[in-house]
């Protein structure tokens, strides 16, 4: 996607400029969707290591409220769920790409209906996760939570 060739006959001048320009880009994807999104990173456990201020007005909180928060929180797990939460957890840390509609809280209690992607990054030398990017959108507005049985909203 970024400039990636197999066929590298390019001189090594070429290949660093290249490569100097694919991490602008990089840098310049991840500046729009700081923009954009709302943005929250989670280490390998789950436990929430970074957030956007798009991310913290979505949940209205500030980023000291996060200090002990982790993706379990955020989801609501109790002890019912926690097995499959795990579960669920675990594949998303893994590496494998999820897309999720559910509920997320916030540490006042505030539920915000949400379509959440999940992408592992990993270290390139061990392959193991170092990281998990997730991006929420809300769909509060505009969705219906299945155990509602009817639409919000339909505002567009």
């Amino acid at each position: 996607m970024f400039g990636t060739r197999t066929d590298d006959t390019r001189t090594a001048e070429e290949r660093i400029a290249n490569r100097l320009s694919d991490k602008a880009d990089r840098r310049g994807l991840m500046r729009a969707l700081d923009v954009s999104q709302a943005l929250v990173w989670f280490d390998a456990d789950g436990r929430i290591i970074d957030s956007n201020p798009n991310f913290h007005a979505l949940l209205n909180l500030s980023p000291p409220a996060l200090a002990d928060y982790s993706y379990f929180n955020l989801v609501g797990e109790s002890d019912g769920d926690a097995p499959a939460i795990q579960r669920r957890w675990d594949r998303i840390s893994s590496g494998m790409m999820s897309n999720e509609e559910r509920s997320f809280y916030a540490p006042s209690g505030q539920e915000v209906w949400c379509s959440a992607s999940y992408a592992a990054i990993r270290n390139e030398d061990t392959g193991r996760t170092r990281r998990v990017l997730c991006i929420l959108i809300d769909l509060s507005p505009w969705s219906w939570k299945p155990n509602d049985g009817a639409r919000i909203s339909t505002r567009w």
